[in-house]
């Protein structure tokens, strides 16, 4: 570590520079702990079953993208007989 205050007069005025330097040792590797690949010899399921009320969310959202997506064909079809009329 050091720490230090410089000043010097020059003409009238007077300079003061201040500054730091700090050198810290950083561990780059420890050296206590062994790094290991942890693999896995056999496979085992991770998802397990949905319950009712997921199931009933996810056929809800299937029906509403439809229903989204038929309206927007209508839309788009009656738009489309407008013009030409």
């Amino acid at each position: 570590m050091h720490d230090s205050i410089f000043q010097f007069l020059k003409a009238d005025t007077m300079y003061i520079e201040r500054w730091h330097k700090e050198y810290i040792e950083r561990k780059i590797h420890d050296t206590l702990y062994i790094e290991r690949a942890d693999t896995l010899r056999l496979p085992y399921p991770v998802e397990k079953p949905l319950t009712y009320w997921q199931k009933s969310y996810i056929s809800i959202g299937k029906v509403s993208l439809g229903v989204w997506a038929g309206l927007l064909i209508a839309i788009l079809v009656y738009f489309i007989i407008k013009r030409k009329l």
